[in-house]
């Protein structure tokens, strides 16, 4: 998830935490407790962009990194505030909820946790919300904004947060039946379109849990569409996406290419740009206009070029797409025009 919920969300099991014993120390401790897993995203400045994609949400958002942390840390501010007269263990207890919502919440995303590395490099990916929903985060943000001040009374601050974990807990449920409703739709419609599919990986679209699209894996390529709660139309009009794997052959036996494709987790494909250089594709974030009639940019691009300084490598490149083309769309099909 996004960094703002992170922090909100950490902030709020705090105050629930240890608000009664430490105050507002609760809340700061929590906020940084939800948020340190993220710190491997400075990794990426030492290390290769490929490499990076993969170290970011690995050994710092696994099971043992969000039981090992806190119990050190819980330990350190034990002493470092010895006058609270707070145990370790409730130091560490607060910390750990921060790191475990973390990765929790981060595994219901479609990038992918290393929950179980260094032992092993599966990600774990069971996608119910986007990365950024401003649905979800909301009630907690109203609700930080009340525990950071020193003036209101426990009790309020406890009820706030109570209140804010309990909508947005309600609110990441629905996700969950969204997801199952979505699943069994778009398999339904393949069925109905006579569209044999080997997989496929439903995730919301931007910002809201409403419109959800699909990627399903063929033998030659991949469909991709899009469907509303709100959805006037009873059936979705898919799009089919060569994954044109053959493109990629001068590079198959590189190490960084067959760690792109471990991270694409068998959704990827490859294309032509301008100059004829062969692009990777990341099909699970789809493409910057996958909402309307056509498929327009791919959200994740990195090409397949050799590093003139090392043949070893690709070239590093920032893959991410970074403009916002045809977003003025997509309120309109999420109300299902």
């Amino acid at each position: 998830m996004d960094s703002l919920t992170h922090v909100v969300l950490g902030g709020c099991l705090g105050q629930l935490a240890l608000g009664k014993k430490v105050g507002r120390k609760a809340v700061i401790w929590g906020a940084i407790a939800d948020t340190v897993p993220d710190l491997d995203v400075f990794a990426g400045f030492w290390s290769h962009s490929v490499d990076s994609l993969l170290i970011h949400r690995g050994i710092t958002h696994s099971i043992l990194f969000a039981t090992i942390f806190p119990v050190i840390m819980g330990l350190l501010l034990s002493r470092w505030y010895k006058n609270d007269k707070v145990s370790w263990k409730s130091w560490a207890f607060l910390l750990a909820l921060g790191t475990f919502s973390h990765i929790f919440i981060d595994s219901l995303t479609n990038y992918g946790t290393g929950l179980l590395e260094p032992f092993s490099t599966i990600r774990f990916s069971y996608t119910t919300i986007f990365i950024a929903d401003p649905a979800f985060t909301v009630s907690m943000l109203l609700a930080f904004i009340v525990l950071v001040f020193k003036s209101p009374s426990l009790k309020i601050k406890n009820r706030f947060a109570k209140t804010a974990l309990i909508i947005s807990g309600i609110y990441l449920v629905g996700t969950f039946i969204n997801r199952v409703h979505f699943e069994k739709y778009f398999n339904a419609q393949f069925a109905e379109q006579k569209i044999k599919i080997i997989s496929q990986s439903p995730t919301p679209a931007p910002l809201n849990n409403i419109l959800w699209g699909t990627v399903a894996r063929t033998d030659s390529g991949y469909y991709s569409g899009f469907h509303s709660l709100f959805s006037k139309e009873a059936n979705t009009t898919f799009h089919f996406i060569p994954a044109n794997t053959v493109l990629g052959s001068s590079v198959q036996n590189n190490q960084d290419y067959k760690l792109l494709n471990r991270f694409a987790q068998g959704y990827a494909c490859i294309s032509l740009n301008k100059e004829a250089i062969p692009v990777f594709h990341d099909l699970r974030f789809g493409t910057a206009t996958g909402w309307s009639d056509t498929i327009g940019g791919f959200n994740f691009n990195y090409p397949l070029i050799i590093d003139p300084k090392d043949s070893s490598h690709l070239a590093n490149f920032n893959p991410w797409r970074s403009d916002w083309e045809g977003t003025r769309g997509l309120w309109d099909k999420i109300l299902g025009n």
